[in-house]
C-alpha cells in the first residue's frame, strides 16, 4: 500500500516499509539524567534522526552510545543483533543496581574490593573483569 501527500507542492510517496519504519523508530524515546540534571531523547522518523535535549555532559554520552552501537554491528559472534542488545541492556541494568547497593555504604565502610577469584568454569568470571 502506498500513500501519496502533497506537502509544500511536492508529492511525498509513503511506502508500507516508512510507515513501519516509522512506526518502529517512534518507541525510540526515554528520559534520563546526568549529575540530577535532565535530559530527553525522542525519535524524529519523519527526519530519520532523533532529537534531543540534553545536560553538557550528554554528549559524550552520545558518542559512547554510538561506539556501542558500532561494536554490536561489527560483532564477528554470529549472535543477532537483538539478543546481543537484550543481553547487553540487562547486564548494564544488573551492573547498575550493583553500584547503586554499593554507594548505599557508609562513608566509613565505603572501601569495597572486587572479588579477584577463579572462574568455577569457562562461563565465570571474575567481578575484576568487569
Amino acid at each position: 500500500m502506498e500513500k501519496i501527500e502533497v506537502a509544500a507542492g511536492r508529492a511525498i510517496q509513503e511506502t508500507d516499509a516508512d510507515v513501519v519504519f516509522q512506526n518502529a523508530w517512534s518507541k525510540y524515546s526515554f528520559g534520563f539524567k546526568i549529575d540530577g540534571a535532565a535530559g530527553h531523547v525522542r525519535c524524529r522518523p519523519e527526519y530519520r534522526g532523533y532529537c534531543a535535549k540534553y545536560p553538557a555532559k550528554g554528549a559524550e554520552l552520545f558518542l559512547l552510545a554510538k561506539e556501542v552501537e558500532r561494536l554490536i554491528r561489527q560483532s564477528k559472534s554470529g549472535l543477532d543483533t537483538l539478543d546481543i542488545r537484550n543481553f547487553l541492556c540487562k547486564h548494564l541494568r544488573a551492573m547498575s543496581k550493583v553500584e547503586q547497593e554499593l554507594q548505599h555504604i557508609p562513608a566509613s565502610e565505603g572501601r569495597y574490593e572486587l572479588l579477584n577469584s577463579n572462574p568455577m568454569d569457562g562461563m565465570c568470571k571474575s567481578f575484576a573483569d568487569f
